[in-house]
């Protein structure tokens, strides 16, 4: 078997190389780490397979005139496209060092080819919350009618931040308001996991908080990558508390801005928002306090004429009642007069009859008349059995009394 010491095997390794990649080839990968030094940057170039395990990796290398024509030429921000974690597509030399090994000479990189894949995540990320039945969620809660207590996820010393808060305590309505901030990095590697945090602990504290706001301040529309993230969709997504964000940029929508319940351009737009807000429910509470006073006065009013009214029919009522019952009384006093009459009438009628009878009956008139009355032992005499021969008996006539002795009775035949 042949033997070769490493330098000839490298030197055999290069000129296969050498013979089989003439010319530069594009080659797609995953940029997992970058650095710059001295103006050149050092790639590392990954392939992964479904379960994002490492199958492939190499270093590359741009130079930095290279870099600084790819800059000249491209109309997008490089920057952005040599990101961590983005899918890249760059034309490169194959060369092999023999004592450095394969390395990877960046000539030109696929800009377009870049934001393709970033637009295929951010379709993929609104795919999976669609699947997961929490897309837009956030846009179902329910915004409080006035806002008092604002969470704030930003940076505390970006200009967002500053001019966000400057906007909302000078307002014009002197309207107060209570914010929290969670401090975070808006950019940078850092900023997804750090945003997803916060929203982690405000869920926690969510009864504390009218709203939440995301602000960041401006930039290229390049820095809106992070807010693409499904981390972050997600957290804004399943936040009880409504979101409002203002990322600013005035052009593109990211997933956040399209997650949350209302998205603004920038953070003084949303100060202008919340101050909006709570100006619509002072006048919308000042028009309810006018309709409820004029609706009260309009009720006393109504309940005033309807109470004259009742009572003018009271009166009325009382009035015919009383005359009703002051004629029944008339007419049950001429009734009962008349019947007394009558039936003092009818009783002297009787009286005089009785009267009349008495006096017709009266002894001394009887014996007036000639009539005369006969008494045994102070017994008047009505039947002649009621005596017998030899009784002594008086007799009374109407001027004087005499006393006889009975001889003889005769009875009567019949």
């Amino acid at each position: 078997m042949e033997s070769f010491n490493l330098s000839t095997l490298n030197l055999y390794i290069r000129r296969v190389l050498a013979l089989n990649f003439q010319d530069p080839v594009w080659v797609s990968a995953e940029l997992l780490s970058l650095k710059e030094k001295n103006g050149h940057v050092y790639l590392e170039l990954t392939d992964k397979d479904a379960l994002h395990n490492i199958t492939a990796q190499n270093t590359a290398i741009i130079w930095k005139n290279t870099f600084s024509g790819i800059k000249k030429s491209t109309q997008f921000d490089i920057d952005h496209i040599l990101r961590e974690g983005n899918e890249v597509r760059l034309l490169v030399n194959v060369d092999y060092n023999v004592r450095y090994g394969l390395k990877l000479i960046v000539q030109n990189l696929d800009s377009e080819f870049t934001y393709g894949r970033i637009a295929q995540s951010r379709l993929k990320t609104i795919e999976i919350l669609k699947k997961e039945g929490i897309w837009q969620k956030n846009k179902t809660t329910q915004f409080p009618i006035t806002i008092t207590n604002i969470a704030v996820i930003g940076s505390k010393d970006s200009a967002g931040y500053k001019d966000f808060i400057n906007h909302l305590t000078e307002n014009q309505f002197k309207f107060s308001f209570h914010t929290s901030l969670f401090n975070v990095s808006v950019q940078g590697a850092n900023s997804v996991k750090e945003i997803s945090n916060a929203f982690a602990k405000l869920q926690m504290r969510k009864s504390k908080y009218d709203i939440i706001v995301l602000i960041r301040g401006g930039g290229s529309k390049h820095d809106l990558l992070e807010f693409d993230s499904l981390e972050i969709a997600k957290a804004i997504s399943l936040s009880e508390v409504a979101v409002l964000t203002g990322i600013g940029h005035f052009i593109d929508e990211s997933v956040a801005d399209l997650s949350a319940y209302q998205a603004l351009k920038t953070p003084t737009a949303v100060a202008d928002f919340i101050i909006s807000r709570n100006r619509e429910s002072e006048l919308a509470i000042l028009d309810l306090r006018d309709s409820i006073y004029q609706s009260t006065k309009q009720f006393v009013t109504d309940l005033n004429y309807n109470l004259s009214a009742f009572l003018n029919t009271i009166i009325n009522n009382v009035s015919r009642q009383m005359y009703q019952r002051s004629k029944y009384l008339t007419d049950l006093n001429y009734s009962i007069n008349h019947k007394v009459n009558a039936q003092r009438f009818a009783e002297y009628k009787k009286v005089t009859e009785l009267n009349f009878i008495l006096e017709s009956n009266d002894p001394d008139i009887i014996l007036q008349k000639g009539y005369s009355l006969t008494f045994k032992d102070n017994i008047l005499l009505s039947k002649c059995k009621s005596i017998t021969e030899g009784d002594e008996i008086k007799t009374t006539f109407s001027k004087g009394t005499l006393t006889s002795k009975i001889n003889t009775i005769w009875e009567p035949k019949n």
